[in-house]
């Protein structure tokens, strides 16, 4: 008998659906989309709108951007590079506005650093197109995974990258929130990029609930951030009970004016600025400070000042026309010693300690300088080193020890690798800013200025990072763990951000961090302000200059004044927090694991196999 046999095919699963494609301009429509609301979050959380809930969605437009594109746009190169080229345009309007000041700074600059702004998120969002892909990630993780990822492109933009720029980034915003809370502020343990963290973590949990349509990855992102919400309490309890009596005088010396100092300018508002000062003697200040650079002539070091009496330096004073209002003229030459001399003379009378801002410098000397014809017409100074520096005047002397910025600010006073060839970055200077003069040099050390308080019965140690160096957590860190400091006294020019408020506001934010971060008090002297009293929590005490007879209230900007009020700080010195001890080592994490989830190859799927069997 004949046996029929039947060969029947094995079942097989359904096809995969392969993602669906979507046009090029379909794609820059909802990247351009993502831009916009992206940017608008970020208006939104910072001053002066100050709506700080803002910077928890500040990552929502960007992260749903790269889900949409690992869903739709795979294998669509060109819809792909349209989305997130159409979102960094999307996000420029804000940068734009946030940067405004930089206009009239360097009007090649200022539109290059908001496409380099702009960059930051395109790139955030192609990496975390290839987290949505990798499904190797399990559902409840991905949220934690793409907050990481956020945390790393933050990190690597503030403190890695060219040097760094720590402005506007997401955790900055919620000072007041975390300042508002009974318990410790989660930076004292793992610093700002653990806040950044904390910040996007929610919304991102929510993204990845929402692509799962499932609630776990909100949950474990909500329930993450609850327990690092708490990690501030790890550090040990530290009493802050010595009062230090601080009169910080705020000038109002607008940056071009500075740029172009004439000797008149400087003898008036050396004597504007000397009166200030008398005046804060009222208030019995432990303490006064001037900004950044604030001192009027030359040179504050003794050695620089014994070198000008010996050659016999003076300036010619030319007093612009109709404004000589004095009965008394000024004279037509003037030492270029007299402006130390007459600081020095006030300071002695006041018998309270002053820290300046100057320029100092190392061997300082002059040589003949000629005109055309040969003529000697002047002489030009030289010196082995110029600095941004910090001096400490007492009993009508200039402390031998002063403090020397020790990290120039990226585009503002060095720039990047060209610092290492002085006439390329002269050039390139010239290019983008002319006027400008890139030819400091960066300190070498941490000093400490011992400054008495409480009746002179006991002195406290005073740090001093001038300016940008309040963005730099581990510059800052490092100057206090190297000191044992126990105020930080920040010198700062904001008169570059001009008439526009955001880059001050954004600046005195970015301060309360590292207040909170290291659990000590700051006292700020900026010139144009916002000049401020912050604890050791990061919350403000005090800002504004004091109010004048007749007014009601403390002007902030573009003021000139006094701010007085007392900050306590601890008598403990060391390493006070957590974060003092193990620095930035959540942002390193967040950098190399975001780069290990988002840069390692994607697994490809195996192909399939056909297994064939002779039966006899």
């Amino acid at each position: 008998m004949t046996q029929s046999t039947s060969t029947d095919t094995p079942a097989s699963a359904p096809p995969t659906p392969k993602p669906k494609s979507t046009s090029a301009r379909a794609a820059a429509t909802v990247g351009l989309i993502a831009g916009v609301f992206s940017g608008l979050f970020v208006v939104l959380a910072f001053p002066p709108v100050g709506f700080f809930w803002a910077s928890w969605a500040i990552g929502v437009p960007p992260t749903v951007l790269a889900w949409w594109l690992s869903e739709r746009a795979m294998g669509g190169k060109r819809a792909h590079a349209a989305a997130l080229l159409a979102l960094g345009m999307g996000t420029l309007p804000s940068w734009l506005y946030l940067h405004a000041f930089m206009a009239n700074v360097t009007s090649v600059g200022y539109p290059l650093h908001q496409l380099y702004m702009a960059f930051w998120v395109v790139l955030y969002t192609f990496l975390a197109a290839r987290v949505f892909r990798r499904r190797s990630i399990p559902a409840w993780a991905l949220g934690i995974a793409l907050a990481v990822l956020w945390t790393g492109v933050e990190y690597l933009r503030a403190e890695v990258f060219l040097g760094g720029y720590g402005f506007f980034l997401a955790g900055h915003p919620t000072i007041d929130f975390w300042t508002m809370l009974p318990m410790a502020n989660p930076a004292s343990t793992l610093g700002l990029f653990f806040i950044s963290f904390l910040t996007v973590l929610p919304a991102m949990g929510i993204v990845a609930s929402w692509r799962a349509r499932n609630p776990r990855a909100a949950l474990a992102a909500l329930a993450l951030t609850a327990l690092g919400s708490l990690i501030g309490m790890l550090n040990a309890p530290k009493t802050y009970d010595i009062p230090v009596r601080l009169a910080m005088v705020q000038t109002n010396l607008p940056q071009d004016n500075k740029i172009g100092w004439a000797t008149f300018e400087r003898l008036r508002d050396l004597t504007r600025w000397l009166a200030l000062s008398g005046e804060a003697s009222s208030f019995k200040p432990d303490l006064i400070a001037w900004p950044e650079t604030m001192f009027p002539g030359e040179y504050l070091d003794a050695s620089a000042r014994r070198v000008q009496e010996r050659e016999g330096i003076a300036y010619s004073v030319r007093v612009p026309e109709g404004l000589l209002n004095s009965a008394e003229p000024p004279p037509s030459r003037v030492p270029a010693t007299y402006f130390a001399q007459r600081l020095l003379d006030l300071q002695r009378s006041l018998n309270i300690p002053m820290i300046v801002g100057g320029i100092g410098v190392e061997n300082l000397r002059y040589s003949p300088r000629t005109n055309a014809q040969g003529q000697v017409v002047g002489v030009l100074p030289a010196f082995d080193a110029k600095y941004n520096s910090a001096f400490l005047i007492q009993r009508g002397e200039v402390s031998s020890d002063r403090y020397d910025k020790v990290r120039l600010t990226s585009f503002g006073e060095m720039i990047p690798v060209a610092w290492r060839f002085p006439a390329v970055q002269q050039w390139l200077v010239n290019l983008g800013a002319q006027g400008l003069a890139f030819d400091l040099t960066s300190g070498a050390r941490a000093t400490k200025f011992a400054i008495p308080v409480t009746g002179g019965s006991q002195s406290i140690n005073v740090i001093t990072p001038i300016c940008f160096e309040m963005t730099f957590p581990d510059t800052c860190r490092w100057l206090a763990n190297q000191t044992q400091g126990q105020l930080i006294v920040n010198l700062s020019n904001d008169g570059w951000f001009g008439d526009k408020p955001v880059g001050r506001r954004a600046h005195l934010t970015v301060c309360r961090w590292r207040a909170a971060e290291l659990g000590i008090p700051i006292a700020r002297s900026v010139n144009t302000g916002i000049s401020a009293l912050i604890d050791h929590r990061g919350a403000v005490v005090k800002m504004g200059v004091d109010p004048q007879p007749g007014s009601s209230a403390a002007e902030s900007e573009r003021v000139e004044g006094v701010l007085t009020g007392v900050l306590t700080i601890s008598g403990e010195t060391g390493r006070s927090t957590i974060y003092a001890k193990v620095g930035d080592v959540w942002g390193w994490i967040c950098l190399f694991a975001g780069a290990g989830l988002s840069l390692w190859p994607l697994r490809r799927k195996a192909a399939p196999t056909t297994n064939t069997s002779a039966a006899a």
